[in-house]
């Protein structure tokens, strides 16, 4: 199986065994072009430079985020949600992204521990206003 043949409503875990394991191999062969909307929302949406090691990890156990990367809904508002919830998963962080309804004290424990996880594991800020007005 490929990750073109997914339909959006398929449910992985419903998968035989060897369906998933062909579609992480199919993960593996992926380019960093491939990847590049999901390093592209990540870095527009988020202000995060992402490595493609990094995404194909989060692919690797997110199928559901590669089939909808290479098949162009990656850059859709739910999608965007669930890709930077697995990447703050990925890196260690049980918390969801800040939005406008939280207090300013979670935006503020949110971004002080984004920014040391993200500096101790080597991941740059495409933009670091993004975190100023917490630092």
């Amino acid at each position: 199986m490929k990750l073109i043949d997914l339909k959006y409503d398929t449910e992985i875990e419903e998968l035989p065994y060897a369906d998933i394991i062909s579609l992480q191999n199919n993960v593996q062969l992926l380019t960093g072009q491939d990847m590049r909307p999901a390093i592209d929302v990540l870095s527009k949406y988020y202000g995060l430079h992402v490595s493609d090691a990094i995404i194909r990890n989060i692919f690797l156990t997110h199928l559901k985020l590669a089939y909808e990367t290479i098949t162009g809904g990656i850059s859709d508002t739910c999608q965007r949600d669930i890709l930077v919830y697995a990447f703050l998963q990925f890196i260690g962080i049980n918390m969801y992204w800040p939005t406008y309804g939280d207090t300013e004290e979670y935006t503020r424990k949110f971004h002080t521990l984004l920014k040391e996880t993200c500096d101790n594991m080597g991941i740059e800020f495409v933009n670091k206003q993004l975190l100023k007005s917490y630092m």
